[in-house]
């Protein structure tokens, strides 16, 4: 059976056939699209939780957001459910080291900000992270934390002025 293909300028590009496509590609894709709007979804409804709703016939400044707020979080529970239909839970590949390090990594930055200051805090934070993965190429974790902690300092430290401390005292 030969493929289909789409002529441009530039040449043929084979159209991808959705029934060879790995399922469990497709379930990790459709679980963080979903797991995505869900979160934005939540966040919407959170924003908007002290503005009055009102009625469909005379609509508050909270009736529009949470409506849609309310239909993003309806496709995003509809795309992560499709995804266990498609490959199961051993399609999202949601192994326990990342999410521990990266929870980590947020709550070291939660607990170490006011101690520490944001330079040391976001050096910390970003070591912590990069044990999410099974190798780490050390000197590059390194000079990224070096590079994230030195940004952050300037610009919300600095450039910014915000009422954070910069270095540790």
């Amino acid at each position: 059976m030969e493929q289909a293909k789409i002529s441009s300028s530039i040449g043929e590009m084979p159209i991808p056939d959705e029934s060879t496509e790995n399922p469990a590609i497709q379930g990790r894709s459709h679980f963080l699209a979903g797991l995505m709007f869900a979160a934005i979804a939540a966040a919407a409804l959170f924003v908007s939780r002290d503005y009055t709703s009102g009625s469909a016939v005379n609509m508050g400044p909270g009736y529009f957001p949470r409506l849609l707020a309310s239909g993003l979080l309806i496709l995003g529970l509809l795309l992560m459910a499709r995804s266990f239909r498609a490959g199961g839970w051993d399609a999202i590949g949601a192994g326990a080291r990342p999410l521990v390090c990266i929870l980590g990594a947020i709550l070291v930055f939660a607990f170490a900000i006011e101690p520490l200051g944001l330079f040391v805090t976001c050096m910390l934070s970003v070591l912590v992270a990069a044990f999410a993965q099974p190798r780490v190429n050390w000197p590059r974790v390194t000079v990224i934390a070096l590079a994230l902690a030195t940004a952050c300092s300037l610009v919300f430290g600095y450039a910014l002025s915000l009422s954070l401390a910069i270095w540790p005292g």
